[in-house]
């Protein structure tokens, strides 16, 4: 039976999921979920936070983005996505570490108010400072840990928007790197195209 995903077309956290499955081949079925203000009698998220995505695998229910990006890359006996040497390992969790717990929190304010009009100075100033540290992390070859990962999954999901933002990113050279590299990957695109 194919694994079946609870995603929206809007979440990145969805997209990194999508990403993955496509990268490691693994046959899915997307369940497409409203989320928030959408739900008015259609079916809603089974996270107990009412988000997405959702992993269905079996009688097997999984959530968060990040937790079922290891799970994934676990079963599938992929260790090159997600290493088995603990200081490999380690490296992988740490970027994905630093995307949810540094730069989203700086990211999300900055999307937000770029949705609705310009963009206070004191935001992206707060973004910037993030995306400093998440650069200083990551490799120089177009990838988050020198070879392709999980965590490269992780930063495209999270990160996918951040051309469109009021940012120079020429500050910001490995992450540019990173976003044309990881970014056309035909797993990427094929994730991508999935919902637009």
């Amino acid at each position: 039976m194919a694994l079946r995903l609870h995603d929206h077309h809007d979440s990145t956290n969805a997209l990194k999921v999508r990403f993955l499955l496509e990268e490691i081949g693994e046959p899915w079925e997307s369940v497409p979920t409203a989320m928030g203000s959408e739900r008015d009698g259609r079916e809603g998220s089974s996270s107990p936070f009412g988000l997405v995505p959702v992993l269905d695998d079996g009688d097997f229910v999984l959530t968060e983005s990040n937790t079922i990006l290891r799970y994934l890359a676990d079963r599938a006996g992929r260790s090159d996505l997600y290493p088995r040497g603990p200081r490999a390992r380690a490296r992988v969790d740490e970027r994905m570490d630093a995307l949810s717990l540094q730069v989203r929190s700086a990211l999300w304010p900055v999307e937000s108010a770029a949705a609705a009009g310009p963009v206070p100075a004191a935001l992206t100033d707060e973004l910037a400072v993030a995306l400093d540290g998440f650069s200083d992390l990551i490799d120089t070859n177009g990838t988050c840990t020198g070879s392709f990962s999980i965590a490269d999954c992780a930063a495209m999901g999270r990160l996918v928007h951040l051309p469109e933002l009021p940012l120079n990113l020429g500050r910001w050279p490995k992450i540019e790197h990173l976003l044309a590299t990881i970014g056309s990957r035909p797993a990427f695109l094929r994730a991508v195209g999935e919902h637009h």
